[in-house]
């Protein structure tokens, strides 16, 4: 899966994840591949994901190895394994 970044002035990041976790007013969404499509507003809070770069045989917590992005008030979407995260 491809997670992306964008803000005003274009892609910020663009990163290569096995799994990802977006806070939204209704509690934390978890997105791993092949993920129904979704639009969502993601709220304060940090998104967690996990780099595409680790083996998930190798892992003895998910949360030891996660990395997270702060963020303020943005929108999310989902579709065809790309979460597109759009900064306010």
């Amino acid at each position: 899966m491809i997670l992306r970044v964008v803000g005003v002035d274009g892609e910020l990041y663009n990163w290569s994840v096995t799994k990802v976790l977006l806070p939204t007013e209704n509690g934390i969404i978890g997105i791993l591949p092949w993920h129904i499509a979704l639009v969502t507003t993601v709220v304060a809070w940090l998104v967690s994901y996990l780099p595409d770069t680790l083996s998930t045989d190798l892992l003895d917590s998910f949360a030891d190895h996660t990395q997270t992005l702060s963020i303020s008030w943005w929108l999310a979407m989902v579709d065809d394994d790309v979460i597109t995260v759009i900064a306010q």
